[in-house]
């Protein structure tokens, strides 16, 4: 049987909630009944970010994605 676990927004939201995640699906790989298949959308505030980043391409502001990036980064330190 497969399970299908989705995880975004807050749930990914940060480093020790991404650390969380992992914790979960590795509990349910581990208790082998079940064949984990991970979802994963945006971390929270993501989109919004996403959404300024095209409106700053358009408006030709240099480095548009630079929000993205710095969060991104934020949450794998």
């Amino acid at each position: 049987m497969t399970r299908v676990l989705k995880f975004g927004g807050t749930s990914l939201g940060d480093g020790e909630r991404v650390r969380r995640v992992a914790e979960i699906v590795g509990a349910v790989a581990e208790a082998g009944e079940v064949k984990p298949v991970v979802v994963a959308s945006a971390h929270a505030g993501i989109t919004n970010l996403l959404l300024a980043a095209a409106e700053d391409a358009l408006a030709g502001v240099e480095d548009p994605v630079r929000p993205v990036r710095e969060r991104q980064f934020a949450i794998l330190d």
